[in-house]
């Protein structure tokens, strides 16, 4: 008897959870309405774009910010290239970009908070352009 009472609740239950619907939400009609929507965000990511020369010395190419959720680098000139999260870069050591296209991206929803640390490039020849793309909240 007792059993027959469990399966009974469960069953009801389920099919309370099954007919149970979400609260409606208004329909967003803009890209930047669903990605508040989705968010919670008041304003949209602020982009921040800019080239920045790197040669054979290691130059910075983004200071530590808490607020950036990604950041993408191109690396524009005819040597390879190498990034890392320090000074400490060098020519072997680090995320290699190719020359005249090889690029990094990086983003919250895959790597956490990579993005949010100082990003330092050095490159295997002089006169390079390292273009940088970075989405910070507002």
């Amino acid at each position: 008897m007792r059993s027959s009472r469990i399966v009974f609740v469960l069953a009801y239950v389920a099919v309370f959870l099954l007919t149970a619907t979400e609260p409606a939400r208004a329909q967003a009609n803009s890209l930047p309405a669903m990605i508040r929507q989705q968010y919670g965000l008041i304003n949209l990511p602020l982009p921040i774009e800019t080239d920045v020369s790197c040669g054979v010395t290691p130059v910075q190419l983004l200071k530590g910010d808490a607020a950036r959720v990604e950041d993408v680098f191109y690396n524009l000139g005819t040597a390879a290239c190498t990034l890392r999260h320090g000074a400490n870069v060098t020519t072997t050591t680090g995320y290699l970009l190719s020359p005249a296209g090889g690029f990094l991206s990086e983003n919250w929803t895959q790597d956490l908070t990579l993005q949010t640390y100082e990003m330092w490039c050095v490159c295997a020849g002089a006169g390079n352009n390292i273009h940088v793309l970075s989405l910070d909240l507002q």
